[in-house]
């Protein structure tokens, strides 16, 4: 009996070294897979980034420029290095500009704008060829050549400028045949349909102006 009962204590102080052995396995066994699929996925979160760091896989934060409709556009005129806000009804999505100087003031320059739908209406409306915008154009000049004009009785076109940096910024209504009666109908109506800012607003619009 007393052999039988040594048997039985020795074989019951194994079984349970065996379990403690077991679980301490199972345990470095889950422990190396949790490491194993951590690794694996902080691997993919890094190729998956660009140079910013930015996850490819993450939303595109679409910046608006002339020539993109988007909610909230913005008139990029690159030579000046500035952007100008336009309201999310207008569909930017044809409109360019062309700057070109001005012979009156040696500062002055203006971008004026065009629509690839108004041109393919009327080549007459293309401010690259003609020089005649048919939404109105930006006019940029020093103070200098600003408070000149300004003064000028004869000059009525430059008012309303808004200063920003060291030029002020003025908007000339669009002239000749795109503009008003002087135009064709299906231009003017191609006008409509882009929804570009009125005479009256564009002022304002320019008091928003920001470096690009």
């Amino acid at each position: 009996m007393s052999l039988n009962k040594l048997n039985h204590n020795a074989f019951s102080s194994v079984g349970g070294l065996l379990a403690v052995i077991a679980l301490v396995l199972v345990g470095y066994t889950g422990y190396f897979v949790y490491r194993a699929q951590k690794t694996t996925s902080d691997t993919y979160m890094t190729a998956a980034q660009d140079a910013s760091g930015t996850p490819k896989f993450a939303p595109d934060k679409k910046t608006a420029t002339a020539g993109t409709a988007t909610k909230q556009n913005e008139l990029t005129i690159k030579e000046w290095s500035v952007n100008i806000p336009l309201p999310s009804t207008v569909d930017a999505s044809d409109l360019y500009y062309v700057v070109k100087a001005d012979t009156q003031y040696a500062s002055a320059q203006e971008a004026l704008l065009g629509s690839s739908k108004v041109k393919a209406v009327s080549t007459a409306c293309d401010p690259s060829a003609k020089g005649s915008s048919p939404f109105g154009a930006v006019e940029r000049m020093n103070a200098t050549d600003y408070a000149a004009a300004a003064a000028d009785p004869t000059n009525t076109s430059v008012n309303n400028g808004f200063k920003f940096g060291n030029y002020y910024y003025i908007w000339q209504v669009p002239r000749a045949i795109c503009n008003g009666a002087a135009a064709d109908a299906s231009v003017e109506q191609v006008k409509a349909n882009v929804h570009f800012p009125t005479n009256a607003e564009m002022p304002a619009l320019l008091e928003k102006i920001q470096k690009a």
